[in-house]
């Protein structure tokens, strides 16, 4: 009776919707359009009833001194887009430029040396979900008021930030086209339908849209890097050329200070110690906490401390890779602000991470670093750097290369993509045993200039 209840169930979700054209071909699919609409047509429906009727207008009081910059990544994308960041009050010296960051990306004015003149904190869940919630946060970027919004994520599935640089009441707002692997390939019918919603709703109520720059490119292979995304923004939005597209971060004092403290309390030197981010932004792209254990039990046989920093959703993982690895360990998983943890990436002797914030921060602090790279973005955000102290250790695996992570519908939800699956403990302790090699003969390094792409 209950397969007999269960196979009925699926059958009703993936009934054809013809009067919606859509055709379900599983409960996850079904559960994936649901997810769109719930954002986009019920939420974003009764934010903007609640907007009609009590958001106001737009301050233009100096607005024209006021531009905002939007974007909902997390804090490596951050970090990555100051590559053009540094670049724009050059351009623009009167003018006060604003960012609007995922508050869960940690992000803070001084990490970008000045580029920024205030980050603008948005709780991302709380908006798709509650329009109260969403209401008051447009209203309260209207008081501030901005002349111009700039929607400075690439990605054309990324919906939330397009939707508030409309409703912030802004003259001119600007986006960008999209990148190729995601039209091309979305990941499910969620992203679809949001590049859809995108490209029909969203970017004809835009004053420009910047056209993208991977048109007519082989991206079957690899990526461009996101940095020519964001370079094609900056160059449509300010008409200016640079030549140094480096990625770059400042650490203030009081983060050093406390990076100290928490090493002096540990009795680790800076310096010396390899700093471990075992978490991703999502489950299907974690190596393995039992292969970060071998990994671990080879750099203490070396005398190399290790400090672990990650969010709180990464414990369950730290505690993984604990019941494989019983030597020392300074575990700092939840314990410290993101900027607190850039102060370590800047005091470590090197990062080991799977493609996330700690890396990106290590290229822009031009530190050391191994990273466990999966394929589905290959290149887009990986493969630059300095080439002597950046490395990037991947799978062979030609069916896995820009796939845009579709090979996670075939995987449990908590089990890593087959791209990353691959990468043996092996492998990464032999780059590991390279680059200190590599360390001990060059103290001044890195001895190559910064590239875009390797």
């Amino acid at each position: 009776m209950t397969r007999l209840l269960w196979k009925t169930a699926r059958e009703s979700a993936c009934l054809s919707f013809r009067w919606l054209n859509l055709e379900f071909s599983s409960v996850r699919e079904f559960t994936s359009y649901l997810k769109h609409v719930f954002k986009t047509r019920i939420v974003r429906w009764a934010r903007l009833a609640l907007l009609f009727l009590f958001g106001g207008n737009a301050n233009r009081e100096g607005w024209e001194k006021r531009t905002l910059f939007v974007h909902l990544g997390g804090f490596g994308d951050l970090a990555v887009m100051t590559s053009v960041l540094k670049h724009y009050k050059k351009y623009w010296p009167d003018r006060s430029i604003y960012l609007l960051a995922s508050k869960s990306s940690g992000a803070d004015a001084r990490l970008f040396g000045g580029a920024i003149d205030r980050v603008i904190h948005i709780d991302y869940p709380a908006f798709t979900k509650d329009p109260r919630y969403g209401a008051r946060f447009v209203r309260m970027l209207r008081i501030i008021g901005f002349k111009a919004v700039v929607n400075h994520d690439p990605s054309i599935g990324e919906i939330i930030g397009k939707m508030i640089a409309l409703e912030v009441g802004a003259e001119a707002v600007v986006g960008y086209e999209g990148m190729g692997h995601q039209i091309e390939k979305p990941l499910d019918l969620h992203m679809k339908k949001n590049i859809e919603f995108v490209a029909r709703t969203l970017f004809p109520r835009y004053t420009k849209v910047v056209s993208r720059i991977d048109r007519g490119m082989d991206l079957s292979k690899r990526l461009p890097n996101v940095i020519r995304h964001y370079r094609a923004i900056f160059e449509a939005l300010t008409g200016g050329t640079e030549k140094d597209f480096s990625t770059t971060l400042s650490v203030a004092t009081e983060w050093e200070s406390k990076a100290f403290e928490v090493l002096r309390k540990n009795r680790i030197e800076p310096g010396i110690y390899c700093l471990f981010n075992i978490g991703a932004s999502t489950l299907n792209r974690v190596w393995e906490p039992e292969k970060f254990a071998e990994v671990a039990s080879y750099l203490a046989d070396a005398n190399v401390p290790i400090v672990v920093v990650g969010s709180k959703t990464d414990r369950a993982l730290v505690e993984r890779m604990r019941a494989h690895y019983l030597g020392p360990l300074c575990d700092l998983t939840g314990a410290v602000a993101m900027a607190d943890s850039v102060a370590l990436v800047k005091r470590a002797r090197f990062v080991l991470s799977n493609d996330t914030a700690p890396v990106h921060a290590a290229v822009a602090l031009q530190k050391p670093s191994i990273t466990i790279l999966g394929l589905g973005h290959f290149g887009y955000i990986s493969l630059y750097g300095y080439s002597d102290i950046n490395h990037w250790v991947y799978a062979e695996r030609p069916e896995c290369l820009c796939d845009n992570w579709r090979c996670n519908n075939d995987v449990a939800g908590d089990a890593p993509a087959p791209c990353i699956a691959a990468i043996p403990a092996a492998t990464v302790i032999d780059a590991i045993g390279g680059l200190l090699r590599y360390l001990e003969s060059n103290a001044r390094c890195p001895l190559q200039t910064f590239k875009t792409e390797f």
